[in-house]
């Protein structure tokens, strides 16, 4: 969404919904967790599905992007949601954000 019209620019619709919210980072990624277990990275402008990986557990917490000694991460929590019924876990994973080819 525009945040200076209001335009919708884009949007997906996920199987269980996005319960945890989502992360962006500065070259153009946003990252979204979905409760079936996968997370997944979409292009910020087109919001075309660049990327997902099944973490298992259903992946209800919102993504943290971070940066440490010049290297760019992506971490998210997935242990499930009752009210959602999704499948249950203990995970915290992070990931190392590379260039885009």
């Amino acid at each position: 969404m525009k945040v200076s019209t209001g335009e919708v620019v884009w949007q997906d619709k996920f199987d269980q919904g996005i319960v945890g919210g989502s992360a962006s980072t500065a070259g153009g990624l946003t990252f979204v967790g979905e409760g079936s277990g996968y997370f997944d990275a979409l292009d910020t402008e087109s919001g075309v599905r660049l990327w997902h990986f099944k973490i298992g557990p259903g992946v209800n917490a919102p993504p943290a992007v971070f940066s440490e000694n010049g290297k760019e991460y992506v971490a998210v929590a997935a242990g499930g949601n009752q009210q959602f019924g999704t499948k249950y876990g203990d995970e915290f994973i992070t990931f190392r954000l590379t260039e885009r080819r």
